[in-house]
């Protein structure tokens, strides 16, 4: 059906007809009752759009329940009685959130989702809740689906868009795609040593189940300090262990692993992830002061010392990304907290009694104790609620702020706009945030919490946060200077040292590298981070702007600083040409266009790297194949005769049957000439004999079943 101006309708579901076959279901079922579509258990709905996409595009949702809207990378997901925060996401990127919606699981609701004009919005029965720029504006939508919690209820659903002019021309879907496998040996290692007779059993088993190639996570080598795993005995106790034993009986393990695969006829390739050589994420780090601290602790950092990490990144912890520390004043370590100030969004009710709130206190993040000193509460309700504790006496330089009782979610805000610390003279003081305790699943007020690393990945101080939510509001006074584990390839020193990473990958006898962005660095303030002396000197001599005293444009930082990569991706290229091997890179949808958030604010000009030549395959990694953006990097790889691998990141082994049907479905209706089996430790493990054994068969025989022979 044409609309007006330019607008069609693309999909639709009606109450009263059964949902049509071009939807699929990925995971759950829906059962048509009188009233609507009812999701029989958590369900989650898609449907694709000719190319070559919609430039706009609006979609309307009446539902009783939780509904998650996505329209390719766009993602609307209203909130809910239990987490009753709506977001406009794009990629791992929040572009717009707020607190102000409650859908209610037993109410009817009118959701509109668009994107037109160059702007996001979503509102609830005509009440807007969100309106934000739009990011990307000229990116294609080529799908929409639904999330849907179990019980909702679907009366009516429908999108409507504009078609975009001009042709997108897709890859060719396939029969079969070539069946490819990823160690992770950490995964692997965990629960039992490997011997050369355990990586014969895995060798035989993949060539049994139409494996053609091997890629491997490169470790940085077995004695190059990730494998002084001694703050794992809590979660993996016999890890240290087995990797003593493996290391004893193969040597080092990439070597180790190439040559039981090229005994086995099998090519394998080397993951190298420069940015992932220290790791602060939960269980990461020791409290500061602590025995362990002190016996294991490698890099300094704000909340305690990083333990897992590389010993060449601890010895030039200096040389990672680098954040703006220039509001931190020289005296902070004198300054005590005298008073608090908690603000909530301006709207929400923010029905919190102040004799609920508690202080906790912690010297060094270890064990936090009640605050016992004076402190005087008062509430004020004008435009928004603000929460003031005063007259406060906190010479700690960590602290939290929780609610008693069960959590009730109406004092929320943006993590920037909800907290205001100040001293004794009424100064205001950095903070940086804390909400995870660093022994994942333990109490954090005896093990503390992990400064700056929030549950997720969406890399934007304005993630929103619920003082009376369930997790604390944890506070660190001060900032932390560097990324955990990510180095800044502005630094000389720090490609040199990349470019020997390849040298021994190459020495390993890989037959390539495939060179991934994507990392399992964390922070709430991306922005803040980028500053490193030579990005700094680079940028006023190209724009003669100073970044740490001036207002500067972004793009341009996030160009610049993605240029110094490059330049070490065409060394690293240049090195693995001369070798004869292949050069390969993933692409991810975080790799956006710099004039937003990107991938650690850098832009990492993949479509430059594709039309300079320097890549023989393209891996789409966190994206899929039908829709945007990775339907447009295949199509745009394919187009310079670039091979195409997907590689999706596996079920657990429990999980519904239909998610590794879509997964498949993607491969092979997207034209990957690959397809990549994520991770290994999801389908294989070895055992106590040496040998080795599928735990998740059914998921071996499903991908083998569509492989070429």
């Amino acid at each position: 059906m044409v609309k007006h101006d330019g607008w069609r309708q693309y999909a639709s579901i009606e109450a009263s007809q059964p949902v049509e076959a071009s939807w699929n279901t990925l995971f759950g079922a829906l059962v048509q009752r009188p009233e609507g579509h009812c999701a029989a258990a958590s369900t989650w709905l898609t449907r694709r759009f000719p190319l070559p996409g919609l430039s706009e595009f609006r979609v309307t949702c009446q539902v009783t329940g939780t509904v998650r809207i996505e329209a390719s990378r766009y993602s609307f997901s209203p909130g809910n009685r239990e987490n009753p925060a709506a977001r406009v996401q794009l990629a791992h990127w929040v572009v717009a959130v707020t607190g102000l919606s409650n859908l209610s699981p037993d109410v009817r609701r009118t959701l509109l989702c668009e994107r037109t004009g160059g702007r996001l919005r979503l509102s609830v029965d005509g009440v807007a809740l969100l309106d934000a720029e739009d990011p990307v504006p000229g990116e294609l939508v080529l799908d929409v689906s639904l999330e849907l919690s179990a019980g909702a209820v679907l009366h009516a659903f429908q999108v409507e868009g504009v078609p975009q002019a001009g042709e997108l021309r897709p890859l060719p879907p396939r029969s079969a795609y070539n069946l490819y496998a990823c160690i992770d040996f950490y995964d692997d290692i965990i629960l039992n040593a490997w011997s050369e007779k355990t990586f014969r059993a895995a060798m035989e088993l993949y060539k049994a189940n139409r494996v053609k190639r091997l890629y491997f996570i490169y470790d940085y080598g077995s004695r190059g300090g990730f494998w002084d795993q001694s703050g794992s005995a809590q979660d993996f106790p016999g890890l240290q262990e087995n990797i003593r034993r493996t290391r004893e009986s193969v040597g080092d393990f990439l070597p180790a692993t190439v040559q039981a695969a090229h005994c086995a006829g099998l090519p394998i390739y080397a993951v190298l992830k420069p940015f992932d050589t220290a790791y602060a994420l939960p269980t990461g780090t020791f409290s500061e002061g602590s025995q362990m601290a002190r016996r294991y602790g490698k890099i300094p950092r704000l909340g305690g010392p990083i333990w897992m990490s590389l010993d060449w990144v601890a010895q030039n912890s200096a040389l990672r990304i680098e954040r703006d520390v220039s509001d931190v004043p020289a005296d902070l370590d004198q300054r005590s907290v005298r008073t608090i100030v908690l603000k909530a969004e301006p709207g929400l009710k923010a029905e919190l009694d102040p004799a609920r709130v508690r202080l906790w206190t912690s010297r060094d993040n270890g064990r936090y104790k009640p605050y016992a000193g004076p402190m005087a509460v008062r509430m004020e309700r004008r435009d928004a609620v603000t929460l003031t504790l005063d007259g406060l006496a906190i010479p700690e330089r960590f602290f939290a702020v929780t609610v008693e009782g069960a959590p009730t979610r109406s004092f929320g805000n943006r993590l920037r706009d909800l907290i205001e610390v100040r001293d004794e003279q009424g100064r205001a003081l950095p903070v940086t945030f804390a909400n995870r305790p660093r022994q994942q699943g333990a109490d954090w007020r005896a093990w503390g919490l992990v400064v700056d690393v929030p549950d997720n990945n969406v890399g934007a101080s304005e993630d929103y946060a619920w003082l009376d939510g369930p997790k604390p509001l944890g506070v660190a006074l001060g900032r932390e200077r560097y990324l955990q584990g990510a180095l800044c390839f502005g630094h000389d020193e720090v490609q040199d040292w990349a470019m020997s990473q390849v040298e021994n990958c190459i020495d390993a006898g890989v037959d390539g590298i495939d060179f991934r962005i994507v990392n399992h660095n964390r922070t709430f303030d991306w922005s803040a981070f980028g500053f490193n002396p030579p990005v700094v000197r680079a940028f006023k001599e190209r724009y003669g702007v100073d970044i740490l005293r001036e207002p500067f444009d972004r793009e341009s930082w996030r160009r610049l600083r993605g240029e110094f990569y490059t330049s070490f991706l065409r060394r690293a290229v240049a090195r693995l040409r001369q070798a004869g091997l292949s050069a390969q890179a993933h692409i991810s949808a975080r790799m956006g266009d710099p004039r937003w958030h990107t991938e650690m604010e850098m832009h990492f000009d993949w479509r430059g790297w594709i039309a300079e030549g320097l890549l023989d395959e393209v891996t789409i990694k966190m994206a899929g194949m039908r829709n945007a953006p990775g339907a447009v990097a295949a199509a745009i790889a394919a187009k310079a005769g670039l091979p195409v691998n997907f590689c999706p990141a596996l079920p657990p082994a429990d999980q519904d049957r239909q998610w590794v049907a879509h997964l498949i479905n993607e491969a092979l209706e997207g034209g990957a000439d690959g397809f990549t089996m994520y991770e290994n430790a999801t389908f294989m493990r070895a055992n106590d004999r040496e040998g080795v054994e599928l735990t998740a068969p059914w998921i071996v025989e499903e991908l083998r079943r569509h492989a070429s022979p």
